[in-house]
């Protein structure tokens, strides 16, 4: 079993430039050490790394990933900020693109993203949390 720091997350699920599919199935069929990934979403230097992070959370389908993936859509990475909208889509158990339908979003414009976003997990996330 590998260990779960973030730094062995990080080394372990990306390296020249690569993602190791194999560890990053391995983290989305886990509920383990959720707070290694939602670091690597926000923190890490790697855009790669974030976005896999993204992608894996939304995997879990975890609706209390939400608040750290309505951060990372204001990501100066357009993929990051991409992986991170359908992973909030993917928590809220929500089709891939009803978010972004309803809510007029797109990744070209983060900052209204990101609000309209913030304004809808206020209006439903006590109820995806119960």
């Amino acid at each position: 079993m590998a260990k779960w720091d973030t730094d062995t997350v990080a080394t372990q699920l990306v390296a020249d430039g690569r993602v190791n599919t194999a560890f990053q199935h391995e983290l989305e069929t886990t509920r383990r050490r959720v707070d290694a990934l939602l670091s690597e979403l926000l923190v890490h230097r790697n855009p790669l790394v974030r976005e896999v992070a993204a992608t894996i959370l939304g995997e879990r389908r975890n609706p209390k990933s939400i608040p750290a993936l309505i951060t990372a859509l204001a990501d100066k990475s357009e993929h990051v900020r991409w992986d991170a909208l359908v992973a909030i889509e993917k928590c809220a158990g929500l089709s891939p693109g009803e978010l972004s339908f309803v809510l007029l979003l797109t990744p070209k414009r983060p900052r209204i993203t990101k609000s309209r976003v913030e304004a809808w997990w206020q209006i439903v996330g006590s109820e995806l949390l119960a």
